[in-house]
């Protein structure tokens, strides 16, 4: 992966050891964004570092940072280096990289509420959990797609590590890696942000830095608001699948639900 992620700045790990039922990656060093986020309370933006900005023009990361501001530059270096690797030139001469298509994305949320369905585990009815299926598919195929870009495809703040002694970001768990459209990868890391809020996990404050950010490197990488919207309901409905399988956020996962078909209407 090293060749993919070395135009960007982004560590990615590299495969040192592989054995038929094994595989062994190399250490990635940083704290996860999820943990960088726990326990602040209103982080302020400044000295911000635009999306396009020149690597040239980074900040100094020799000062020991508050976490405040460690959170504040762990994004400001993410926005920075993301769109360099989604468009990275190499990705398109790489062949074995699946492409995910909407049709795809159809599939996989199909899946995660049949699932909900067969187990009931959410406490709706299998007509409002098909409703909003078909309502987040028509999103999905209705508009044109964008070209494809390098996708990462389960992008979140635990996938992404912040290095304070390099300001280096690192992106790990990278088997899904393929081609899809930079909405796709965006739209995931935006709602898990709004949902660690909706977890109690992170504040307004905090969760707002994050996703000024991400909406920013949406616009650098001209993505338009209807496929991040898309998309965005797209992972809403799969995350309210998914967190209602696990008992503490089953609660938590009712009300997104809930949430998401207001957005829908």
């Amino acid at each position: 992966m090293g060749e993919l992620t070395q135009p960007s700045g982004i560590v990615m790990p590299d495969v040192v050891g592989q054995l038929s039922a094994s595989v062994t990656l190399a250490a990635v060093r940083g704290v996860s964004f999820h943990e960088l986020g726990q326990g602040l309370t209103g982080p302020v933006r400044s000295g911000q570092v635009s999306p396009g900005q020149s690597s040239l023009q980074q900040p100094s990361f020799e000062q020991v940072l508050s976490p405040e501001d460690m959170w504040e530059q762990a994004w400001q270096q993410w926005a920075v280096r993301w769109p360099r690797l989604a468009v990275s030139p190499v990705a398109s001469g790489r062949p074995e990289l699946l492409n995910h298509s909407t049709g795809d994305e159809v599939r996989t949320v199909s899946r995660w509420v049949n699932q909900v369905q067969q187990f009931g585990a959410l406490p709706v009815s299998a007509e409002r959990l098909q409703t909003a299926s078909s309502q987040v598919a028509r999103l999905l195929i209705s508009g044109a797609p964008q070209s494809a870009v390098l996708s990462h495809r389960d992008l979140h703040d635990k996938q992404l590590l912040f290095n304070a002694d390099s300001g280096a970001i690192g992106l790990i768990d990278c088997d899904t890696v393929s081609v899809a459209e930079p909405a796709l990868d965006l739209a995931n890391l935006l709602v898990h942000i709004d949902f660690r809020r909706a977890q109690g996990v992170f504040s307004a404050a905090t969760a707002s830095t994050a996703e000024q950010a991400i909406l920013e490197t949406a616009s650098v990488m001209n993505v338009a608001d209807t496929r991040l919207h898309a998309y965005s309901v797209s992972t809403k409905l799969r995350l309210a699948c998914l967190y209602a399988f696990r008992p503490a956020y089953r609660t938590v996962a009712h009300r997104w639900f809930e949430r998401l078909e207001e957005d829908l209407a």
